[in-house]
């Protein structure tokens, strides 16, 4: 079985017409997977929130899930 494998690797039709197919397959994986980004994006939806920081404060206009930023709620008595 190796000996026909070889034989038929070594003639250099065959070889080209394996480069040309490998080319192939890569290419269209490669569209396929462009396909698949584009399809499957996050589109989140609605507005984005506009948010601005002055005097050295911190703005978030999103998700804020693991952040080092935290925040004191305000002591009773004292807004």
């Amino acid at each position: 079985m190796l000996d026909a494998a070889w034989t038929f690797l070594t003639d250099s039709t065959n070889r080209a017409t394996l480069g040309w197919i490998g080319a192939g397959i890569a290419a269209g994986a490669a569209g396929l997977w462009a396909v698949v980004k584009f399809l499957a994006r996050n589109d989140e939806s609605g507005p984005r929130p506009n948010v601005t920081a002055d005097r050295g404060g911190v703005a978030i206009g999103g998700n804020a899930t693991n952040s080092p930023i935290s925040v004191n709620p305000p002591r009773p008595g004292k807004h």
